[in-house]
C-alpha cells in the first residue's frame, strides 16, 4: 500500500514539474494548463482503450471460429 502511495506521489510530482515547464514555455498559468493536460491524458487513455478493444475483438473472433470448427468436426463424426 505504501508503495502505491509513493508511486502516486511521484507521478503527481512529475506532472506538476511538467506543468511548470510548459507554463514557463507558453506563458499560461498552471491553472489554465490543468484542463488541457487532463484532456490530453483522456485522449491517450481513449486511444489505448480502442486498441485494447480491437485486440479483444480479434481474440473473440478467433475463439469463436475455433469453437465452430470443433463443433463442426463433432457433427461430422
Amino acid at each position: 500500500m505504501t508503495e502505491n502511495i509513493e508511486s502516486i506521489e511521484d507521478s503527481i510530482k512529475k506532472i506538476y514539474k511538467e506543468l511548470k515547464d510548459i507554463s514557463k514555455k507558453t506563458g499560461l498559468k498552471t491553472k489554465e494548463l490543468l484542463p488541457l493536460m487532463a484532456n490530453r491524458e483522456l485522449v491517450i487513455i481513449n486511444s489505448q482503450l480502442r486498441v485494447l478493444h480491437e485486440h479483444l475483438d480479434r481474440l473473440d473472433k478467433k475463439t469463436n471460429s475455433q469453437t465452430i470448427k470443433k463443433t463442426s468436426k463433432k457433427e461430422v463424426a
